[in-house]
C-alpha cells in the first residue's frame, strides 16, 4: 500500500492578507455600485428634518446639504442641493401633514359682555404645522347661561378636528375698583400726572380701561379743579372716582430759584448797565418763543410761564424782561398799549422803557419776523414802526412815562 502525498500547508499569514484584499474589494465594490443618491424624500410635518446623508442608499460617505433646509412646520415640495464627494445633486424633500391636530377641550366660564375666543376652549394643542382655531358659531356672551361650542382646528394641509366645549355666561353686577386716585398739587405751568399710581380691576378678569377726564384744568391758571376717573367693565357695570387739581400760583421763591442761576451765567460785576441789558435782551429774545394766547395777570406770573414753559405772547417777553432787568438793577419802566388803541386793533402790546444812564429808550424783546432789534430804540424810531406795522403797538399814554430821547 503506497503512502499518501504530503500537501503543502498554506502560511497563516497569507491566508489573512488575501481575505482581507477579499473584503476590501467587496467594499469597494458596494460603494461604488450601490450608494446611491434618493432624489426625493417625504417626510411627515413635524417630524425632526433629515440630515443630507439621509439621501444616500448608504451612509458611506459625508454628505452636506448646499442649500437651507425649509423652517419647522413649512409644508411643500423644497429642491435642495446635496454634496457627495465632489459631486452636487439635485433633491427635493417633500414634507407633508397628514395627521389632523389633537388638543384637549376646556370649559370656561365668564360674565355678561366678556370677550371669548377660540383659544380660551383650547389646550395641549399638537400639529406638525400652523393650526387655525375658530368657532363653528360664534359664541354670544350677551345672556347667562350655558352654552356648547363648537371649535374647529385646522391645520395648514386643512386637516380638521372639531372640539366640543361648554361656555357658561354668569351675570355680573359688582362694579370696577379704582385705587390710588387722590388729589394732586402742581406749580403753575407744572405736569400732572394723573395716572401715576391709579390702577383700576374688576372681578371679571378683563383688563378695563380707566378714562380720565381732566377737561376742566387749566395747568396755566392759579385755581382748584376737578379730574373725574370712570371706568366700565363688560357687563356694564361703572365706577366713578373724582379728585382735586389744586395748582398753586408761582411764588417769587420759585421763579427766582430759575432766574437767579441764570443770570450768574450771563451777568458779571464788571458790566456797565447797558452791557446788563444787551445781556438779558440777547438771552430773552435767543430762548423765548412767540406762542399766543398767554396769561396777564402778574409780571411774576409772566415770568414764571417763561422760564418753565420758554414760550408766550408779548406779555410773556415783557414780563421775564422786566423781572431779570430788576434783579440786575436796571432802571425800567413798565408800558403798554393806551386802551383806545387796544379797542382799535384788537390787540394788546406790552414793553418797557429803560435808562442806562443817557436817558430812556424803548426797550422790546418781542421781535417780528424779519424785524429791526428793538434793544434801546428812540421815540422816533418807535414812531416809525407803529406807522409801517399799522398795528398801533407803540400808542403809549406820553404823560404817565418818562419821556424818551426823541433821535
Amino acid at each position: 500500500m503506497s503512502k499518501p502525498k504530503n500537501r503543502a500547508k498554506k502560511s497563516p499569514v497569507l491566508a489573512a492578507i488575501t481575505l482581507g484584499l477579499l473584503i476590501g474589494l467587496l467594499l469597494v465594490l458596494v460603494f461604488l455600485g450601490t450608494n446611491k443618491v434618493q432624489t426625493e424624500l417625504t417626510i411627515e410635518a413635524g417630524e425632526p428634518l433629515p440630515a443630507a446623508s439621509d439621501f444616500l442608499s448608504l451612509s458611506l460617505r459625508r454628505a452636506d446639504f448646499l442649500t437651507p433646509l425649509p423652517e419647522p412646520g413649512q409644508l411643500g415640495d423644497f429642491p435642495l442641493e446635496v454634496s457627495v464627494g465632489q459631486k452636487t445633486y439635485a433633491v427635493t424633500l417633500h414634507v407633508r401633514d397628514t395627521v389632523p391636530p389633537t388638543a384637549t377641550p376646556v370649559d370656561k366660564s365668564v360674565f355678561t359682555g366678556a370677550t371669548v375666543t377660540p383659544e380660551d376652549f383650547v389646550k395641549d394643542l399638537r400639529d406638525g404645522s400652523a393650526v387655525k382655531l375658530s368657532f363653528a358659531k360664534k359664541p354670544s356672551t350677551a345672556k347667562p347661561g350655558e352654552f356648547t361650542l363648537e371649535i374647529f382646528l385646522t391645520d395648514a394641509a386643512k386637516n380638521k378636528t372639531t372640539l366640543n366645549a361648554t361656555l357658561t355666561v354668569e351675570k355680573d353686577t359688582e362694579p370696577p375698583v379704582i385705587e390710588g386716585a387722590k388729589d394732586l398739587t402742581i406749580p403753575l405751568g407744572g405736569n400732572a400726572s394723573y395716572r401715576s399710581g391709579v390702577s383700576v380691576t374688576d372681578n371679571s378678569g378683563e383688563k378695563i380701561e380707566l378714562n380720565i377726564n381732566s377737561a376742566a384744568a387749566n395747568l396755566d391758571e392759579p385755581g382748584a379743579y376737578p379730574i373725574i376717573y370712570t371706568a366700565k367693565d363688560p357687563s356694564g357695570n361703572s365706577a366713578k372716582e373724582t379728585i382735586t387739581l389744586t395748582v398753586n400760583a408761582a411764588t417769587e421763591e420759585q421763579l427766582d430759584a430759575l432766574v437767579e442761576p441764570l443770570l450768574a451765567k450771563i451777568i458779571t460785576d464788571d458790566m456797565s448797565d447797558k452791557q446788563k441789558a444787551r445781556a438779558v435782551y440777547d438771552w430773552v429774545t435767543k430762548n423765548i418763543y412767540y406762542r399766543v394766547p398767554a396769561r396777564k395777570i402778574s409780571v411774576l406770573d409772566g415770568a414764571y410761564t417763561a422760564m418753565t414753559k420758554h414760550a408766550g405772547d408779548c406779555y410773556t417777553f415783557f414780563a421775564i424782561s422786566k423781572y431779570m432787568l430788576d434783579k440786575v438793577g436796571v432802571e425800567n419802566v413798565a408800558m403798554k398799549k393806551t386802551d383806545e388803541a387796544i379797542a382799535a386793533t384788537n390787540e394788546r402790546h406790552y414793553w418797557i422803557l429803560i435808562n442806562v444812564g443817557d436817558g430812556w429808550y424803548h426797550f422790546d424783546t418781542t421781535l417780528w419776523k424779519k424785524g429791526p432789534e428793538q434793544f434801546m430804540m428812540t421815540e422816533s424810531f418807535v414812531e416809525k414802526l407803529t406807522k409801517q406795522r399799522g398795528k398801533m403797538n407803540y400808542v403809549y399814554d406820553h404823560d404817565a412815562v418818562p419821556e424818551a430821547v426823541q433821535e
